[in-house]
């Protein structure tokens, strides 16, 4: 039998400081309530519910695409309150249901598994961690059995229950016996909420087995409430994620400066210098090498390829063999064929450089077609845009184009012609050609002096 999971994604977030709901701050490019979402996912469960409440709409825009299912918490009374939510969806499943929280990220698909093997031999059954400073958290009480007979808050705790090490993580599982145990939970609290732990009570009350669960990662308990949690619990997924690449063969040069997220690719002997920056869907093939403080997003390099540092590149494509930088950038719709060459301060867009290309310095390449073996000067531009709409500049192969030359599109340079360094050319250039397009040159002798004459 298959299980259910819930998700409580109703908080508010005061403490985050933001306009943003708290479930979709992002850690890793990521919606933080996502990875509970994934994890349950993960897990094999058949079905999940997620509890939304403060920016419902907004949070289930961005979890749309996965199979869920939504109830709304209108009052946030308490996290017992936020499960009776879900009681409509689950009130008759037979399986296992675990609950978790929407701001716990770090809690494992694997947890999710265990707990539910637990409850085979138990009624009620919750994740426990110890923790070497347990300040401000619940303690757990258990028997000589080892069964949990309580959870004691701090502030209700003597001075041996204090020093206590385990507490709760805010897991649970149960079975559908559940939502009638709920209804004896009553909110005579300072805050008037309906909290869950009280079900420890109500299970033992009725003669049921509550059994804990100890996870060995304290990462599992770690909540987010603020941006600095939200940067803690970042740093915690970074160091998995460079952990994970490192172990299948890429190369990290001061690996705690590198960023980059769950969706990026990377094959065996990829070597990534200090400070790169790796976002969206990039993938990157084996051998290439990552210059310093480049920023990579949803790119693709085949194998072989060399970036110097300081490369801004997005929705591209660079083929095996090419090589770009230092400070090359590449707006989306870049296509760099083998053994094409990019050097320092040139910009692309929806530009496709075929085999051999070269553009060494400091050029702006955009809508333009650029053929085999081509050379394109420094301080070369295309003029693609009319002030309404783009035009296609095309450049055929073994084309030399002089610098400071700009091509005003739409504009052909067939193959083998030559363009003139100076020029600016708004017509077409034949194959094999010379295009020449300036002012002829004049020197007048004799002028400085006349003019410094007139000065005195």
């Amino acid at each position: 039998m298959g299980h259910a999971v819930v998700i409580l994604a109703a908080g508010l977030g005061t403490r985050m400081k933001s306009k943003l709901p708290k479930m979709l701050h992002p850690l890793l490019g990521k919606p933080m309530v996502a990875y509970a979402v994934e994890t349950a996912l993960e897990s094999g469960a058949e079905r999940v519910v997620v509890v939304l409440g403060h920016g419902a709409e907004e949070v289930r825009q961005a979890l749309k695409g996965y199979p869920l299912e939504y109830v709304v918490q209108e009052r946030q009374l308490g996290t017992a309150h936020a499960l009776l939510q879900a009681r409509p969806l689950l009130e008759d499943y037979p399986g296992p249901i675990v609950l978790r929280q929407g701001d716990t990220p770090l809690a494992r698909a694997e947890t999710i598994i265990n707990l539910v093997k637990a409850l085979e031999t138990s009624d009620l059954v919750l994740l426990t961690v110890k923790m070497a400073d347990p300040t401000g958290m619940g303690r757990i009480i258990r028997d000589a059995d080892g069964e949990i007979i309580a959870n004691v808050e701090e502030k209700d705790a003597n001075l041996a229950q204090r020093a206590i090490k385990e507490v709760n993580a805010g897991v649970y599982a149960f079975r559908k016996e559940v939502w009638a145990a709920l209804e004896q939970i009553d909110n005579r609290n300072a805050a008037g909420e309906y909290y869950l732990p009280d079900l420890i009570r109500i299970y033992r009350a009725m003669g049921k087995h509550v059994r804990g669960l100890e996870s060995n990662d304290p990462g599992e308990l770690l909540g987010v409430n603020t941006r600095s949690q939200l940067a803690q619990v970042e740093a915690i997924l970074l160091t998995r994620l460079r952990q994970q690449w490192m172990d299948r063969g890429v190369r990290m040069i001061q690996p705690e400066t590198i960023y980059l997220e769950p969706s990026v690719e990377l094959a065996p002997d990829v070597t990534l210098w200090p400070g790169v920056i790796l976002r969206g869907a990039t993938k990157i093939g084996e051998g290439c090498e990552i210059g310093a403080y480049s920023v990579l997003t949803d790119m693709e390099l085949e194998p072989g390829v060399t970036l110097r540092p300081n490369v801004v590149a997005e929705k591209s494509l660079i083929k095996s063999g090419a090589d770009a930088g230092p400070f090359a950038r590449f707006r989306p719709g870049v296509v760099l064929e083998e053994g094409v060459h990019v050097g320092n301060f040139v910009e692309m867009k929806a530009t496709r450089m075929r085999r051999g290309a070269k553009a060494g310095h400091v050029a702006y390449l955009g809508d333009a077609d650029i053929g085999e073996d081509s050379n394109i000067g420094a301080g070369t531009i295309t003029a693609n845009y009319d002030g309404k709409q783009k035009h296609r500049t095309i450049v055929g192969r073994g084309v030399f184009i002089g610098s400071n030359t700009t091509l005003i599109a739409p504009i052909k340079i067939a193959d083998g012609a030559y363009v003139a360094g100076g020029s600016t050319l708004n017509q077409d250039v034949p194959e094999d050609a010379l295009a020449i397009a300036r002012e002829r040159q004049r020197n007048i002798e004799g002028y400085v002096k006349r003019k410094r004459g007139q000065a005195q």
